[in-house]
């Protein structure tokens, strides 16, 4: 469907105006908010999906789909261009706001208004920028009649184009070990997450573990319980291996070796005590 590229290059346009401005005090450097700007787009060129109008009860439109775009986006940028910036919160919610307004100026729904959230990372000088974007994991029971349109399928369906996942695991509660075989996985107490604990202290989707930029980075998902790391409280954090999860309660141990894939690992159950 050719709607899809078309529409990106008018959402591109929209915001282009708001970073060079407003987020022109968070990236002086012009390469940088250029870099930002096609990252946003990518990131929701990839997880963008398609409705069928009829099972959403909204209006037709000429291809006869509408488009729902992930309404969650993490920005990874590197810690020394972005230290010392005031009032990020307020030009990140702005942020959100003028993606909100592109969409809608495009007839792109958001199933919630969308956040965007900025995380530095270690690389120092030029760096890095990478955006992540997803869809609410509490928005799940609402996405039965979304599907991804061929033309822009996830990376993951690209392995080679991936990069390699190191070996990690989880050992949780001192009894189970868990590997890490995947760049994302959601952990909670409901069984659609990719690590099931069945505890009432832990919530149905209450964190997510995601591999980018050559490091595992833990969200907290606004669980009841709240997430902690090392005894300190955690809406998100880079982990390095030996660093101690707590999910409401339950002790998590991560463990790392980036010299050796995933693939080599072996699930092993650790004995209580």
């Amino acid at each position: 469907m050719g709607q899809i590229p078309s529409l990106l290059n008018r959402l591109e346009a929209r915001l282009q105006k708001f970073i060079e401005g407003g987020l022109g005090r968070v990236f002086p450097a012009y390469d940088l908010r250029q870099t930002l700007l096609r990252h946003l787009i990518q990131a929701m060129q990839t997880e963008i999906r398609l409705e069928s109008p009829a099972a959403a009860n909204l209006p037709a439109v000429p291809a006869e789909e509408n488009l729902v775009a992930p309404d969650q986006f993490t920005i990874f940028a590197p810690a020394d261009q972005i230290a010392g910036i005031k009032n990020q919160q307020d030009l990140l919610k702005e942020l959100a706001r003028e993606l909100q307004q592109a969409a809608q100026m495009e007839h792109v729904r958001f199933l919630n208004p969308p956040t965007v959230r900025l995380i530095p990372t270690p690389d120092q000088g030029a760096g890095r920028i990478e955006v992540v974007a997803q869809f609410s994991l509490l928005d799940i029971s609402q996405t039965s009649t979304l599907h991804q349109e061929p033309s822009v399928q996830r990376a993951a369906s690209h392995p080679a184009a991936l990069p390699a996942l190191p070996s990690a695991f989880l050992i949780v509660d001192g009894v189970r070990t868990f590997r890490v075989e995947e760049a994302l996985v959601n952990i909670g107490r409901q069984e659609d997450n990719h690590l099931l604990i069945n505890d009432p202290r832990v919530s149905r989707h209450h964190a997510q573990l995601r591999f980018t930029l050559n490091r595992f980075v833990l969200f907290d998902l606004g669980s009841t319980g709240g997430t902690q790391v090392n005894g300190e409280q955690i809406t998100q954090r880079i982990l390095v291996s030996g660093d101690v999860i707590t999910l409401g309660g339950i002790p998590i141990i991560f463990g790392s070796d980036p010299n050796t894939p995933a693939s080599n690992t072996q699930t092993t159950q650790t004995p209580k005590g």
